[in-house]
């Protein structure tokens, strides 16, 4: 009698335990009780966070409570906004479904971004690396101190958050006093090598005839520089292999049949910071295959844009197998920039402006530090917005060369701007604040 008591109490233990257990599962993955109909229904759960914290959150423009927060929705279509107070709102619309978890990730970008210069001797043509971590420029000597040691000539600096006070780390990479006499500061031209290890300058006379081809080594700032007038066609040939090579490594990455369309329609932008997103031009039409079937869930709520167009602007993300038209520039603007590239990919002619021309195409727009937005520049403004085409924000309208802009990789803006004209000739490099 005992012995069956004993095994009864066990039973109803592990019986409440088991209860208990899968209430607690239930309830993790969005079941409620309704009181109205006194039933249990599954919920949708939207995870909202924000940067910075604190954000308020609007579900169908009500109040709901601050993030970060998990909220416990009924399947369907919801407007979720996040606000504060100095920042700009940002919205996205969700369609919950029933025991599946929807985040928000968003951040916010200041109302009132500030400024801050990075240079203060003036910047001449300044150009970013192909990793977009490095700025070359070059800067003339300041003849008002004539006890300072020299401070004029080819620079190299990098942007990173740690290196942006008055660009601490930057290298001369080579003083003013040593190039070769006789060439316009301002028609120098820089091109960076695709593995970054060297660079060459060009510098031309005021008939704009080269006066001098220069290779510098990135790597040994100060050991001067070899002249390359002579030979500087074969080193921008192998150079180019060595783009292809380095594209081709990305292309690999992806499926076999993502992969044939991405070499024979597309032209590849940029690869995100953290190697996941692919920003590209296409440049015929085609259909991208799915290498992901069914498609993931639960991650981004816009619609995808699988059917490539000519002429339009795309994110793909490796990950998730999704794929995103970025719908930021008029037609007439993105057909321009068509015609543009396929003159300069028909040209075979191995010159330094064909490869400018090349990066120049699509120097106006490139990833920011999170990998989940692009920057892009639009007249007079610089705008941002996230990888799969939402929230479109107008960061910054002040003044600045559409010639440059950059972004370190702590987040900041990088612009090339001449705030005091009457007083400098030249323009120098600023970070905005954009958080």
């Amino acid at each position: 009698m005992i012995v069956l008591k004993r095994t009864a109490m066990g039973i109803l233990v592990w019986a409440i335990i088991g209860v208990i257990t899968l209430l607690i599962i239930m309830f993790a993955r969005g079941y409620r009780f309704n009181l109205d109909s006194k039933s249990v229904k599954s919920r949708g759960i939207l995870v909202a966070n924000s940067l910075p914290n604190s954000s308020q959150i609007y579900i169908n423009d009500k109040f709901s409570s601050l993030t970060p927060d998990n909220i416990y929705l009924a399947p369907g279509e919801y407007s979720v906004r996040l606000q504060k107070e100095g920042y700009i709102p940002w919205e996205k619309h969700y369609s919950i479904n029933a025991e599946v978890v929807s985040r928000t990730d968003a951040l916010l970008f200041s109302t009132n971004p500030s400024l801050s210069p990075l240079t203060r001797q003036g910047v001449i043509n300044p150009l970013l690396s192909p990793s977009r971590e490095s700025i070359v420029y070059l800067s003339l000597p300041d003849e008002s101190d004539v006890q300072s040691q020299e401070n004029g000539g080819i620079f190299m600096a990098k942007i990173s958050s740690k290196t942006l006070s008055f660009f601490r780390q930057r290298s001369i990479l080579v003083p003013y006093s040593k190039l070769p006499f006789g060439f316009v500061p301002e028609k120098t031209k820089f091109i960076f090598s695709p593995d970054e290890k060297n660079i060459l300058v060009f510098l031309y006379d005021d008939t704009d005839a080269l006066t001098a081809a220069l290779l510098i080594s990135t790597g040994n700032p100060g050991a001067g520089f070899l002249d390359a007038t002579i030979s500087y066609e074969s080193l921008i040939e192998n150079w180019e292999t060595q783009q292809t090579e380095i594209q081709q490594q990305i292309f690999d990455t992806l499926g076999k049949k993502v992969r044939m369309i991405f070499e024979n329609n597309t032209y590849l932008i940029d690869i995100s910071p953290a190697k996941n997103k692919l920003l590209y031009f296409a440049m015929k039409p085609a259909i991208l295959p799915y290498t992901i079937n069914p498609p993931l869930i639960g991650s981004v709520p816009t619609a995808q844009s699988r059917t490539l167009k000519s002429g339009e602007y795309y994110v793909y993300d490796i990950k998730e197998d999704k794929n995103y038209v970025i719908d930021i520039y008029s037609s007439p603007e993105r057909l321009k920039t068509l015609s543009t590239l396929e003159k300069v990919l028909e040209n075979k002619e191995v010159s330094v402006a064909n490869w400018l021309d090349r990066y120049l195409a699509f120097s106006n727009i490139f990833w920011y530090s999170d990998s989940r937005h692009v920057v892009y520049m639009n007249g007079e403004s610089i705008n941002i917005v996230e990888y799969d085409s939402q929230n479109n924000t107008l960061i910054y309208s002040g003044p600045f060369e559409t010639t440059f802009s950059a972004v370190s990789s702590d987040g900041d803006l990088i612009v090339l701007t001449n705030i005091n004209p009457k007083k400098n000739k030249l323009p120098n490099l600023y970070t905005v604040s954009i958080k």
